[in-house]
């Protein structure tokens, strides 16, 4: 459900993660709840630059693009990949970066008592992040595995899609297609929903690999379809755990009212004030 919140944009995505949070409810600790959603959308943000510069690189060699455009093309891998080294020596030398901002953010006067009380949750959750890799390191390669999954079936759907259409596009085409989509949606990403920049992205993207616009657009919709199908499967799901939620918790009550009601003075002291 979190994951279909965040198509909304940044702040759906925002919305998304608290949310996801909140649903781990008590059985989870904050700092680890925080630390796990933030676990999770980092390794999936490598992933997605991994593989964007990986598209923009097969995109330079299979397509004519003209000299403007190639640079531009170039800066972006250049700037994303210093993104990942970046972050790769940030993890590796344990920079505590969410610590010394909400630090920083701390003296200011208006906001030194309310991060006074999140620096504990906020240093916990930043230990986890940055000390997963090494504590336990096959869940890391498990979850770094699996969102390379993700984005290999992501190139999948766009290759079965466009072939589908009768487009000749072969799977190094779709791989660029798909490193091409993801700077889309970085664009988009302050646009709600990502609407009309996405569609129009897909369509100048697949004009860029001889393929008609008309194919580019049906592409945009099938791939908005799955995504609001699946949103619908969360929501369904959310629906269900609330009811399943509320009934556990109805059950519990009766519970202990029979309890009470059975053994009344279990409740009292020896000198009958309530305990």
């Amino acid at each position: 459900m979190s994951d279909a919140v965040g198509q909304l944009g940044f702040a759906g995505k925002l919305f998304g993660e608290s949310l996801r949070i909140s649903m781990l409810g008590p059985s989870v600790p904050l700092a680890n709840g925080i630390s796990s959603s933030a676990i999770d959308g980092a390794l999936h943000a490598f992933t997605a630059v991994v593989v964007t510069v990986l598209g923009v690189t097969a995109t330079l060699l299979i397509t004519p693009l003209d000299g403007r455009w190639r640079i531009n093309a170039l800066l972006l891998a250049v700037f994303l990949i210093a993104l990942v080294v970046t972050s790769v020596v940030a993890v590796a030398k344990g920079w505590r970066l969410m610590g010394n901002t909400a630090r920083v953010m701390g003296r200011l006067p208006r906001l030194h008592k309310w991060v006074d009380t999140k620096l504990c949750v906020i240093d916990s959750a930043e230990h986890n992040l940055l000390t997963f890799y090494r504590e336990a390191p096959a869940a890391f390669r498990a979850s770094l595995l699996l969102n390379f999954l993700w984005h290999a079936m992501a190139i999948l759907e766009v290759y079965f899609i466009m072939r589908f259409m009768g487009a000749r596009v072969g799977i190094v085409s779709a791989f660029a297609m798909e490193g091409l989509t993801k700077m889309i949606n970085l664009v988009g990403a302050l646009s709600p929903g990502n609407v009309g920049t996405y569609e129009g992205g897909n369509m100048l993207m697949a004009h860029m690999f001889g393929v008609t616009a008309t194919a580019g657009l049906t592409l945009a919709l099938c791939r908005r379809a799955r995504a609001i199908f699946w949103a619908g499967v969360g929501a369904a799901s959310m629906i269900v755990l609330k009811k399943g939620k509320s009934t556990n918790e109805m059950e519990v009550k009766d519970n202990n009212e029979e309890k009470f009601l059975a053994n009344p003075r279990s409740h009292l002291a020896s000198d009958g004030s309530c305990c």
